[in-house]
């Protein structure tokens, strides 16, 4: 009997949970790229590999950025019972890489350089708990070794 008594519990509580269930995933193009000619017109060069010229070690660059993230409270009243739910939705910024590159040009030409090599760019997204929610805000960052041609 306990038995039974513990079955019907389980199916009652399992038909009044929601899952979200997937019923299509769409294709996707997507094309990526950062231009540096803004820069290459000043003189400044930005390169993945190491500069094989003649050149001054000046230092290590390190910038990053992450979106801004605010949290939107919507309140609901159910038709039934006329109970007020509250729903919480996080509205994350978009984060440009092209502000975080300005950024770190601005900063190796500062220092005296005139280019960053061994250039690397990587996501540096932070996760932050909110009660029994989590929250993955966006962020990037770009680091390399600066330095100033002699040739």
């Amino acid at each position: 009997m306990k038995r039974l008594i513990l079955l019907i519990g389980l199916v009652f509580m399992s038909n009044c949970t929601s899952i979200n269930t997937l019923s299509k995933i769409d294709s996707f193009n997507d094309i990526r790229m950062i231009d540096f000619t803004e820069y290459s017109k000043k003189g400044f060069l930005i390169t993945t590999e190491a500069y094989n010229g003649k050149y001054e070690s000046i230092g290590i660059i390190n910038c990053g950025a992450r979106a801004a993230a605010k949290k939107h409270t919507e309140e609901t009243t159910l038709q039934r019972g006329g109970r007020t739910v509250r729903n919480y939705e996080w509205k994350i910024e978009k984060i440009y890489i092209d502000s975080v590159l300005s950024l770190a040009y601005e900063q190796a030409s500062k220092m005296g350089g005139d280019c960053i090599m061994n250039f690397r760019l990587t996501a540096s997204d932070k996760t932050y708990e909110d009660g029994f929610q989590m929250v993955t805000v966006p962020g990037v960052e770009i680091n390399g070794f600066v330095i100033k041609r002699v040739e």
